[in-house]
């Protein structure tokens, strides 16, 4: 590999450094293939390559075996060899939880990378590939109008509440107001109910009065809204959610005796 002006690598360098050494059938997959197609955001700690087989070990690279990988699977990126954008979310699936792999998702669309059908197809004759349970819950997401996780503080309210909740919420979701819409962090359609996490940013007045006429909007709408401030969050976890977990456990046994009710009568 030649550098020319200088001898630092740039990213591409570096990524068809780890791909040339590894050797023929290599390419690269995970995070490296996502932030080469634009798809996520995440960092590189190594540069992740994919080998039809056991390699010996590469520095600065993550090398993952998958002898099963079909030819359709490779093509270039900038003349780096590297795995479709449908495998590459195939591929991102193993490394991220549903919410985040929604984002991904929600980015192939917007890019016009996104071939929602081949991914099914995926699913449907590779129930063993790892990674497939999340990217099914991913791709069931999306139909439910989530866009994902747009924060880590998102992901850990959302993870900590869909562990303890006794109906799980949608992330990121568009609902209507009374006089607008908005897109709300965690939505509870049938229980109409929803959680606005607010981080650091919430603080500004200005936002501040924004999530006020937001609130009183969804409320004239018939919703209930509920608020967890970043610093209740970092103080105590199980407290900053408890109201909203009892509202959620007395909504959802509302909604099954009115329905036992009607299946009795």
């Amino acid at each position: 590999v030649y550098v020319v002006g200088h001898r630092a690598l740039g990213d591409d360098a570096r990524r068809m450094l780890a791909v040339c050494c590894a050797g023929e059938g290599a390419a690269l997959t995970q995070v490296s293939a996502g932030r080469c197609w634009e798809l996520t955001r995440l960092r590189e700690r190594l540069i992740d390559v994919v080998v039809p087989k056991q390699r010996r070990p590469i520095i600065d690279a993550n090398l993952q075996v998958d002898a099963r990988l079909p030819v359709g699977a490779f093509t270039e990126c900038r003349n780096i060899p590297i795995l479709t954008p449908t495998w590459t979310i195939v591929s991102l699936a193993t490394r991220r939880e549903p919410g985040d792999l929604t984002r991904v998702l929600r980015e192939a669309s917007y890019r016009k990378l996104l071939d929602l059908s081949a991914l099914v197809r995926i699913c449907d004759t590779d129930e063993r590939r790892p990674g497939i349970r999340v990217l099914r819950a991913a791709i069931e997401l999306r139909a439910c109008g989530s866009t994902g996780y747009a924060s880590a503080l998102e992901r850990a309210v959302n993870r900590f509440v869909s562990a303890h909740a006794r109906v799980a919420p949608i992330p990121n979701v568009v609902i209507a107001g009374h006089a607008d819409v908005y897109e709300v962090d965690m939505v509870w359609r049938e229980l109409r109910l929803c959680c606005e996490i607010d981080g650091p940013i919430h603080d500004d007045p200005d936002v501040r009065r924004e999530d006020l006429r937001r609130t009183a909007d969804l409320e004239a709408a018939g919703w209930t809204v509920v608020r967890i401030h970043w610093t209740e969050w970092e103080a105590d976890p199980a407290d900053a959610v408890a109201r909203l977990l009892e509202l959620v456990a007395a909504r959802a046994s509302s909604r099954s005796c009115q329905g036992a009710g009607a299946g009795r009568s």
